[in-house]
């Protein structure tokens, strides 16, 4: 039997303007239900834990027959929660599972495993935590044209377009190394 687990405890990850008590803390991934990590997360928060997930935020319409649209967020790693907390908290955490909040949590072994410092800093800048001011309805893409991602994990990079489909364009974008052709809304991208 292979041990492919490389997760272990290395460093805290402090950031600035912390109090001092929070140094000490480290970074545990719990497992949620899924659709229900907002609400986990901010159950956590409620019992004076940082935890959080990674979330973008998308328009979408407040009904069917609305044309209004409000700025919704959605989660990016799907069925897991952070915490930072010096050791898991086992009787909020059993107190969670009982409200189906938890289900448990990510280690080796059968034991907890710590988030590397660099890991979590990484995890903590990923996605869109500034909503997005205005929706743009004439983005004016066409095929072959450079465009600027605008939302996502990707923002701010410049991708060529090589088609357009059904509101969804598809771009060659660098990633992991290499080149790869990518789907993406035609909301996400902006004419550079």
């Amino acid at each position: 039997m292979h041990n492919r687990s490389t997760v272990t405890c290395v460093h805290n990850w402090i950031k600035p303007g912390e109090p001092e008590s929070m140094h000490n803390d480290r970074h545990w991934i719990l497992t949620v239900p899924p659709q229900r990590e907002l609400k986990a997360a901010q159950a956590l928060r409620d019992l004076g834990y940082d935890a959080w997930t990674p979330v973008e935020y998308r328009y979408r319409r407040v009904n069917r027959h609305s044309g209004r649209k409000v700025a919704a967020p959605y989660v990016i790693l799907n069925r897991y929660v952070v915490i930072a907390a010096p050791d898991l908290p086992w009787t909020a955490l059993s107190g969670l599972r009982e409200r189906g909040l938890v289900h448990g949590y990510l280690g080796i072994n059968g034991a907890p495993a710590a988030l590397p410092h660099a890991e979590a800093a990484r995890l903590r800048t990923i996605g869109d935590h500034v909503k997005p001011t205005a929706v743009r309805v004439n983005r004016g893409i066409r095929c072959g044209d450079t465009c600027m991602i605008v939302f996502g994990p990707h923002a701010g990079t410049m991708v060529k377009v090589e088609r357009i489909k059904k509101g969804e364009a598809r771009v060659l974008l660098e990633w992991l190394g290499a080149t790869r052709e990518v789907q993406l809304p035609l909301d996400r991208l902006e004419a550079a």
